[in-house]
């Protein structure tokens, strides 16, 4: 490090010598052999500016010099940098009300490593000249007349800082943002272009298929998605992929309204598949939604929303996370349950669950505070009994993370068994018509755009809440007493699931109940009747499970006069 250190000085030193005097290779050389201390150093260059060599005198040809060690001021050295404050000036250049056009002539100067004339930049910036006196008045660029041109440069010096800060650095029209790490100002580059396949996928509809799916809308329901689900894939595994499009309408993240006109809740949720590998967990949360080309399977998710994070480690997601700040995409993760073997992840995960502010700290460095504000679908891998299941992970905290999710299980029963052998038959023979895949990928698309107010559809679509009223907490109810007479009979002491589960149920049936926006002329969305019976067999599934199956579901169904 010591070593690097006083590399990084004698370099430039020697660039401080041959922009300042004007030296050669060989005679800076020959200068700097003398050298050892920076006193050594103050001492060549006030020589210099007297004689060079001892035999010739030397004119100062720059006065002016903002280097990372040293500093040069009209015409006198000083042994300290101005990095510091040539970055303070540079970042107040591009907080500033004319930051966009100063990032990008700045990214352009750097480009071309040279000096640019006034007239190379009036032709390819407008407005050009005040954010030119800008910079040149916080002294980031210099302005010299040769011949008739006025020619504007970087210093070479502060050339490598001016990269690293537009390095770390992104300017939106909101302002100005940075990052932490590299991982972060990678990923920044990932979300533009998902944001640029988005407001594609937007536009394409808006100008070629809007009336289209506007008429589509009015017959569509969660209903209508669950019927075409079952056709594909039958009674056994339609629900898994229902959940996976359902939680896709959920982003938007909509405000759920209760009778008193206040905000109860808001539809986005994090989403979890548990079972051994081979039960069908991937295809219902990844296939499913992004598509698998090699399977046939078309994509039915939002476009540009989902970002698939196979391979990658805990440690690096909280890294990009920082890139995700006010933004709302949904995380694809294939087996979740490794990052919590990972030491001191178990609380930054939870965090971001609760789409809370995250801080990362190691020996070398701190992440955040950001805040977190994206979704989770995921799948854990588990070990499946007789009854219930085993979760596979060791750590204390894991039933507070399994809370912060809307949970199901696969298990292999043969019948399940049966169902995915005989749906991969189907998938190899080319014989499932996903022929609503599109349709239903532009409706959500569509009403997504409606419910986040984007700018191409604010103006034609008003935003619609959900309207929750009492009887959806009174059927939730009636559910939750029919599971607790079942745990009493059994002379159970103890309630195997927490209060959240009904709150995730009721969540459920609004989340679902998004796919009938065009149904309604109404300023709310009132919850869809068949939107609560699939919650409710959700909620009685979820608790069957957690009881490790010592109660009867189809009774409890029966008796609920559920059939979904």
């Amino acid at each position: 490090m010591a070593e690097q250190f006083e590399e990084e000085k004698t370099k430039e030193r020697r660039l401080l010598l041959t922009k300042c005097f004007g030296y050669r290779s060989g005679e800076v050389d020959e200068l700097l052999r003398r050298v050892i201390s920076d006193n050594d150093f103050l001492e060549v260059f006030k020589g210099s500016k007297s004689t060079m060599l001892d035999v010739l005198k030397r004119k100062i040809v720059c006065e002016d010099f903002y280097g990372r060690y040293y500093t040069v001021r009209k015409g006198e050295l000083i042994l300290e940098g101005s990095w510091g404050i040539i970055k303070q000036n540079l970042l107040n250049c591009l907080y500033g009300d004319q930051g966009k056009i100063i990032m990008d002539v700045l990214k352009f100067i750097v480009e071309k490593e040279s000096p640019v004339d006034f007239t190379t930049f009036k032709a390819r910036f407008d407005k050009i000249r005040n954010p030119l006196d800008i910079l040149t008045g916080y002294e980031i660029l210099t302005k010299s007349k040769v011949g008739e041109s006025i020619q504007y440069a970087l210093p070479e010096e502060t050339l490598p800082l001016v990269r690293e800060v537009l390095n770390t650095l992104e300017i939106e029209e909101g302002g100005l943002i940075s990052f932490e790490s590299d991982i972060a100002r990678a990923e920044y580059n990932r979300i533009k272009d998902m944001e640029s396949e988005f407001e594609t996928s937007l536009k394409e509809l808006i100008e070629n298929k809007l009336e289209e799916t506007v008429r589509f809308g009015k017959e569509m329901s969660v209903e209508y998605i669950a019927e075409y689900l079952k056709r594909m894939f039958g009674d056994i595994l339609y629900f898994d992929s229902l959940l996976s499009i359902t939680q896709q309408y959920s982003l938007a993240d909509v405000a759920v309204v209760n009778p008193e006109g206040k905000i109860a809740m808001h539809t986005g949720f994090n989403l979890a598949f548990f079972g051994a590998p081979g039960t069908g967990k991937t295809f219902s949360i990844n296939d499913i939604i992004r598509g698998n080309k090699k399977k046939g399977v078309n994509p039915h998710g939002l476009p540009g929303r989902n970002r698939y994070c196979g391979g990658i480690t805990p440690a690096r997601f909280i890294r990009m996370g920082e890139a995700y700040q006010d933004r709302r995409f949904n995380f694809i993760i294939p087996e979740f349950n490794d990052w919590f073997k990972y030491k001191g992840m178990v609380e930054p995960l939870k965090l971001a669950l609760e789409q809370g502010e995250i801080t990362y700290e190691t020996k070398h460095e701190t992440i955040g505070p950001y805040c977190f504000s994206s979704f989770f679908s995921t799948n854990y891998n588990t070990k499946v009994l007789e009854q219930g299941y085993r979760i596979t992970i060791a750590d204390t905290n894991f039933n507070a993370i399994e809370d912060r999710m809307l949970c199901r299980l696969h298990k292999m029963t043969e019948r399940r068994y049966r169902a995915i052998a005989e749906s991969q038959k189907a998938l190899a023979l080319g014989t499932i018509n996903m022929d609503k895949a599109d349709k239903i990928m532009n409706h959500l698309l569509l009403v997504y755009a409606i419910e986040t107010q984007n700018k191409m559809v604010r103006d034609s679509f008003p935003v619609k809440n959900i309207s929750l009223t009492v009887k959806v907490y009174k059927k939730i109810e009636e559910a939750k007493e029919e599971i607790l007479v079942a745990l009493r009979r059994l002379k159970s002491k103890i309630v195997p699931f927490s209060p959240r589960l009904e709150r995730r149920a009721i969540q459920l049936a609004c989340a679902m109940s998004l796919s009938s926006y065009f149904r309604t002329g109404n300023q709310h969305i009132k919850v869809d009747e068949n939107a609560l019976n699939f919650a409710i067999k959700f909620f009685v599934e979820e608790a069957v499970v957690r009881s490790q199956e010592k109660i009867d579901q189809e009774e409890i169904l029966k008796r609920l006069k559920i059939k979904v």
